[in-house]
């Protein structure tokens, strides 16, 4: 198998311009973007009551408000360990007039395949370029007598 062949056609361009499409894809739609802020402050506002809206978003640990000011503020901060729970409970005890959810993100799954199956990928084409390498060096050889 002649890998120069593949090399050399578009099917290297193709590869590489779908594998920058899914990267921009999967990075570009975020939506809208929340001020980092510190988890005492969020927290400060939820329990003063002084929250709108707020998300919390499990898999990141992470909490996003909405403040209830005059402009509102999008505020993103982190919690560790069982801050969540707390966070979770003090927004049940006291809910926000806009709500809140709590979010449990999944990857995408196109994604999550292409880069499960990229390291086999990548190995399978070292093979197949070193057994390439290999096999014209010893055709070379044997050529000798034809000369």
């Amino acid at each position: 198998m002649d890998l120069k062949r593949y090399f050399r056609g578009p099917f290297v361009a193709v590869l590489v311009m779908l594998l920058l499409f899914f990267i921009v894809f999967a990075y570009a739609n975020r939506g809208v973007s929340y001020t980092p802020a510190s988890t005492s402050r969020v927290v400060g506002d939820i329990y003063a009551g002084h929250v709108k809206s707020a998300t919390l978003i499990d898999k990141n640990q992470t909490i996003e408000i909405v403040t209830d000011g005059n402009p509102s503020q999008r505020l993103q901060a982190s919690w560790v360990g069982n801050q969540g729970q707390q966070i979770a409970a003090e927004l049940q005890k006291n809910p926000p007039s806009g709500g809140y959810n709590v979010q449990v993100p999944s990857g995408n799954t196109v994604i999550g395949v292409i880069f499960s199956f990229l390291p086999y990928i990548l190995i399978i084409l070292i093979f197949f370029f070193l057994l390439n390498q290999m096999q014209g060096g010893g055709s070379r050889v044997m050529n000798f007598g034809k000369s």
